[in-house]
């Protein structure tokens, strides 16, 4: 061993609020140069193991002698090299402790999930195209450092759907089977975020993307695939039919894409009745938008009752 080796082994630094010891120093397997140190090379890489965690880290010697993000402790006494060579051998073995239990957490997830797939998918019809869910969604977001973000800390299977499009009369419907969701029958927000780096058409009880509350969306079964949720929280009515809605109450009527012109939609396939009404006043089908569309002034009265 080096003196300047010794000069680094031992060491106490701070990173952030964690302090922790260079247990072990070696050369760097590639010849790399830090920009925030004038392009001077990386140097050896310096393992770190921290005291509070025992998390080990690398990081190269350059960084540490810079002050990029690190602080050296002099003023704290050093490890000897046995001691060193203790502590991280305690850090290892915590660290493989650590992804046993990992391996172990994950597989009995993959376990719980498969049963939960197994109970919803004997219950769910075989016509669905569709699940409309409910997820308690928890605002993370910190405005302070610019950090926007939200996870779900639970999901409510609602009802199923036999289209997979995206209508909020249906999630409206749906939202009446929990009493959780009871709020979004009438009230919340319709979030339109169909573009990149949106989040879909779903339904919250906040304006706000990331707002803490419950929100109503729709996901497509594709491969006969479903969500896995405990049964406790599967609240499709077992006498109500899945969320179907009445062609001419829950009908969309919509400004059309030029002037003079609306766009019906419909949650399911409408009645002869209806279509025929539909066609006699110019209305025409266009399967690109799912829609019909015509003149407004000539909107069928069927369609307008609704």
């Amino acid at each position: 061993m080096t003196d300047q080796t010794d000069s680094l082994l031992g060491r106490r630094m701070r990173w952030m609020d964690q302090t922790g010891t260079v247990v072990h120093v070696k050369e760097a397997n590639t010849q790399a140069f830090i920009i925030g140190a004038g392009m001077k090379p990386a140097g050896r890489e310096c393992t770190i193991v921290y005291d509070d965690t025992l998390h080990i880290t690398t990081t190269p010697e350059t960084m540490m002698d810079n002050g990029i993000q690190h602080r050296w402790l002099d003023d704290e006494p050093r490890l000897t090299e046995d001691e060193c060579a203790e502590l991280y051998r305690e850090a290892q073995h915590k660290r493989a402790e650590d992804m046993k239990r990992q391996r172990q957490e994950a597989d009995e997830h993959e376990r719980i999930s498969k049963e939960q797939q197994a109970a919803i998918r004997a219950v769910m019809p075989e016509w669905a195209k569709a699940v409309i869910v409910a997820q308690h969604q928890v605002d993370e977001s910190d405005i302070m450092t610019d950090y926007f973000h939200s996870s779900h800390d639970r999901t409510l299977i609602l009802a199923w759907s036999r289209h997979t499009r995206d209508l909020f009369p249906e999630f409206r419907k749906a939202a009446r089977n929990a009493p959780e969701t009871a709020a979004l029958v009438e009230g919340g927000h319709e979030h339109r975020e169909k573009y990149s780096m949106g989040r879909g058409y779903y339904l919250g009880e906040g304006s706000a993307v990331h707002a803490t509350g419950w929100i109503i969306k729709k996901w497509k079964l594709n491969a006969g695939n479903c969500p896995a949720v405990p049964m406790e929280d599967y609240r499709v009515p077992a006498t109500e039919p899945p969320a179907e809605l009445d062609s001419v109450t829950d009908v969309i009527v919509r400004p059309g894409t030029r002037a003079g012109f609306s766009e019906v939609v419909f949650p399911d396939k409408p009645t002869a009745d209806i279509r025929s009404a539909l066609k006699a006043a110019g209305y025409r089908w266009s399967r690109r938008n799912a829609c019909w569309y015509g003149k407004t002034d000539r909107l069928p009265r069927e369609v307008q009752a609704g």
